[in-house]
C-alpha cells in the first residue's frame, strides 16, 4: 500500500535517526497538525505512518522511543534536515505499519 501511495505522490521522504546509528531515509505518510504545550501554545506535532520493517521503515521493537528521532519538514517540500523530532506516542502498530506522533 505504501508503494502505491508513493507512486501517487502521497508520501514524502523523511530521515530516521536511530540513536547511535547513521540516519536512514524512509518513505512516510505525514499528517501535519498542532498540539498544545503546557502553556496552551500551539506547537507542531506530526503523525507519521511508516513501514513496520527494519530495513525499509522502522522496527518498533528495536526503536528507542526516548532517543531515536525523525527529520520531518514543517511543510511538504521544506527543509527536513534541521528538524529532528522525538517520538511522543506510538499510536498504532500492526504487521505492516507503525503510526507515531512526533514533535
Amino acid at each position: 500500500m505504501l508503494a502505491v501511495l508513493t507512486r501517487m505522490g502521497r508520501t514524502e521522504t523523511i530521515g530516521y535517526v536511530p540513536s547511535g546509528r547513521p540516519r536512514r531515509m524512509i518513505e512516510a505518510l505525514v499528517d501535519r497538525g498542532d498540539r498544545e504545550d503546557v502553556s496552551g501554545a500551539a506547537v507542531p506535532a506530526f503523525e507519521i505512518t511508516v513501514l513496520n520493517d527494519q530495513a525499509a521503515g522502522v522496527d518498533p521493537v528495536l526503536m528507542n522511543r526516548g532517543a531515536d528521532g525523525f527529520q520531518v519538514a514543517e511543510f511538504p517540500g521544506g527543509d527536513r534536515d534541521g528538524h529532528t523530532r522525538r517520538v511522543m506516542a506510538v499510536l498504532g502498530v500492526d504487521q505492516d505499519f507503525v503510526r507515531l506522533q512526533v514533535g
